[in-house]
């Protein structure tokens, strides 16, 4: 019998590339540009998991609860930026703000 993987699993597995969690991160970014917050969050919670320790090193390094941050990264999440930013940090990424060309 074949072993199944989540895709979870299989992404938390894929970010241990630094070229690959580049490229998904300028990804979820392209995702949070379009609207799809959603998908951002999802994309940010598989970096989390990705990290170390998890969630439980985001949030000890957050100070936001485990909790906390499993409601913040659902795909329904509505995260405050200050808890946005303590997290892209633990990931070892930052907000950067640029022209939109408008």
């Amino acid at each position: 019998m074949l072993a199944t993987q989540s895709h979870d699993e299989y992404m938390v597995a894929k970010l241990q590339s630094k070229k690959f969690r580049d490229a998904y991160v300028h990804g979820a970014f392209a995702h949070l540009e379009e609207g799809d917050t959603g998908a951002f969050l999802v994309a940010l919670r598989h970096l989390v998991k990705a990290q170390d320790r998890g969630i439980a090193g985001a949030a000890e390094a957050t100070e936001i609860s485990k909790n906390g941050i499993q409601k913040m990264l659902r795909e329904a999440g509505d995260p405050r930026l200050s808890s946005l930013i303590k997290v892209l940090r633990y990931v070892g990424y930052a907000l950067d703000a640029r022209a939109s060309g408008r």
